[in-house]
């Protein structure tokens, strides 16, 4: 399991992280990833198959003298790629949905709140609202509004809602978060994202981001062997 930078940079809460964690493992355990080359495979086969027949079509009709029967033929290689492709990505959607399910019966079963799986999908719900014409079924996942409805009713329902990070664990997260700041942004972002904050994961950033910004290379060991 991977997790990306961005993902540990806009979480504000090592519970947020958590729920990608237990997403991601339900992919694990339902065996997503394996079913997944199969669904690929399959798909290949049902839009050549489709593309196959909709040649022929196209041919037939050009050799019968029909041109309507060849533009109908090759209509309907295009419209077998289409719905190959709007299965295969309905297929996806059922099992990122498998997944968010499973994440919370393996927060349930570690006494964990799913809290930070709902803050989440409002951070990607927020960034996908200034964007039109999104078509919900050309998408890998489900849009991040569905699945909070999804999903509600049990992350709320749980014994476990309203348990909060260990306070240690969230001060290891602020330094982490720091950390890629400091390293991963220009130093004048890093720098004003932390402008003004007195903890030490902020003056960790500032620290890391002053040192970049100054040019100097760190020195490097000579070995005499």
């Amino acid at each position: 399991m991977f997790m990306h930078a961005g993902t540990l940079m806009i979480s504000d809460t090592p519970n947020q992280v958590i729920g990608v964690i237990a997403h991601e493992t339900g992919h694990i355990t339902g065996g997503h990833l394996a079913r997944l080359r199969s669904q690929v495979s399959q798909m290949k086969s049902t839009a050549m198959a489709l593309q196959i027949l909709g040649l022929a079509a196209a041919i037939g009709g050009s050799l019968a003298g029909v041109p309507s029967a060849g533009q109908l033929g090759m209509g309907a290689m295009a419209g077998g790629t289409d719905a190959a492709m709007r299965s295969f990505l309905a297929y996806r959607q059922t099992e990122e949905s498998s997944a968010d399910q499973a994440a919370m019966t393996f927060l349930n079963a570690t006494r964990q709140s799913g809290r930070g799986m709902i803050e989440t999908f409002d951070v990607l719900a927020d960034k996908m609202r200034g964007i039109q014409g999104i078509n919900p079924y050309l998408m890998t996942h489900p849009l991040p509004q569905t699945r909070i409805s999804q999903l509600r009713t049990l992350v709320e329902q749980s014994p476990y809602y309203d348990v909060k990070d260990p306070p240690e664990l969230q001060y290891r997260h602020d330094l982490m978060r720091a950390k890629l700041s400091g390293f991963l942004e220009k130093p004048e972002a890093s720098l004003n994202r932390y402008k003004g904050d007195d903890t030490l994961a902020a003056t960790y950033a500032r620290a890391i981001a002053t040192y970049r910004k100054s040019g100097v290379t760190p020195p490097c060991r000579i070995s005499m062997s």
